[in-house]
């Protein structure tokens, strides 16, 4: 009776055992998780420097991990992160996780209704996690890899193409440099806009959505106030004027330019400094990558698409099917919700001369750059783009603006 007992009784054990050490795994997970919260608050009490204290939390995650998950090599389908930009099943598979598109600017530019549309077209365009992840803004200390998690697990590649919709990229001195550096095989494309009418969108959307992190400033008095940050910068905008009336800009002078403005309210208007920003992001990025359009084609949506999917796949010849066109015609005339503000003369006076001056000799860079081997789309047609700057001289190539080769760089 006693052998045939045994064996009920050492199941029943080993299943107690077995639920033990599962809450016992469970529990400890628990208070590892809370411990690296309190680590976390901790260091943002004491200095704020999160960055820095990321590889030693990081480290403090792997242990939980590997708590929760046993070690990774006993996994062979576990994601193993590599330092080398690339997530792997297993180690006789590589893979891309970097984005194979990259919608990098500009804020109320129409890179909100490109991201949502690409993906519908059936193309294999994939939507990441969120349009903004902003990856590419963050110091390079803070991370290692593009995380998986922000392209919603998938994968660039085999027929897959990734976005990441960051509009702010444009605007900052070193995510080109970072993209450059760590995707540079990713397809770019910059979406510009009238900067007076894109300033008075921004305002209007942040006013709408409550996003402005004090008070909601009167625009006029917002617009006065900024024209007291720019007379106070005199030189550092002059210094900035002069080299990019050359066809170059320095990455210390645009990032000068940058942090006069690094307030987070006043991007409404510093988004608009077209000049200055492409010059910077061109020092790093392939030209051949990048497509520059004027937003407002983007209103005759077929042909506008057409150009920016050809772009994408590599595809000269590429043509939309019936279907893909009466995906593209939906909600075409869809009315923006936000009131733009009533401007003054004084401030709209102001403001157009600003975008004026400062993005004077525009189309001869982006002219310049073409030849280089980017694609330019619908610029010559944006009538912005050709007014003359207050000190007389005109975007145009053929109007008397300054030109310079890439020799003459």
């Amino acid at each position: 009776m006693k052998s045939s007992s045994s064996p009920v009784k050492g199941a029943g054990t080993t299943a107690f055992s077995s639920h033990v050490t599962s809450h016992a795994r469970c529990l400890a997970l628990i208070t590892s998780s809370l411990v690296i919260t309190l680590i976390l608050l901790y260091f943002k009490a004491a200095d704020g420097n999160f960055p820095k204290k990321t590889e030693f939390v990081v480290k403090l995650v792997h242990k939980v991990e590997v708590l929760d998950h046993g070690p990774r090599a006993t996994n062979p389908m576990r994601p193993v992160v590599r330092p080398n930009g690339y997530h792997s099943p297993s180690s006789a598979m590589k893979v891309d996780t970097y984005p194979s598109i990259i919608i990098a600017g500009v804020p109320k530019g129409g890179t909100t209704d490109l991201f949502h549309k690409l993906p519908d077209l059936g193309l294999g365009i994939v939507r990441g996690q969120r349009k903004e992840p902003g990856f590419f803004n963050r110091p390079e200390n803070s991370w290692h890899d593009y995380p998986m998690s922000l392209l919603n697990g998938q994968q660039s590649g085999a027929g897959v193409y990734t976005i990441d919709g960051t509009p702010s990229y444009f605007m900052s001195p070193s995510a080109p440099e970072r993209i450059a550096k760590y995707s540079k095989d990713s397809k770019i494309i910059l979406l510009l806009r009238d900067p007076y009418e894109r300033a008075l969108s921004h305002y209007a959307y942040w006013r709408r959505k409550g996003k402005f992190l004090t008070s909601e400033p009167d625009f006029n008095e917002f617009c006065m106030a900024f024209k007291l940050k720019v007379e106070e910068a005199e030189e550092i905008f002059s210094k900035a004027h002069e080299e990019a009336s050359k066809g170059h800009i320095h990455k210390d002078t645009y990032t000068q330019v940058y942090n006069v403005f690094k307030r987070r309210k006043w991007v409404v208007f510093s988004a608009g400094l077209y000049r200055y920003a492409l010059l910077n992001f061109f020092n790093f990025v392939d030209p051949k990558n990048v497509m520059i359009a004027g937003s407002e084609m983007l209103r005759d949506r077929v042909p506008a698409f057409e150009q920016i999917v050809s772009f994408l796949v590599d595809d000269p010849n590429f043509d939309f099917s019936g279907k893909q066109m009466e995906i593209l015609q939906r909600n075409k005339e869809r009315k923006s919700k936000n009131q733009k503000p009533t401007v003054s003369a004084t401030c709209q006076e102001f403001l157009q001369g600003f975008y004026r001056h400062h993005n004077d000799n525009l189309l001869s860079i982006l002219q310049e750059f073409e030849n280089q081997g980017t694609l330019v789309y619908g610029m010559n047609d944006s009538e912005w783009v050709r007014m003359p700057s207050p000190d007389g001289n005109t975007s145009h190539p053929d109007g008397g603006a300054m030109y310079m080769s890439a020799d003459q760089y």
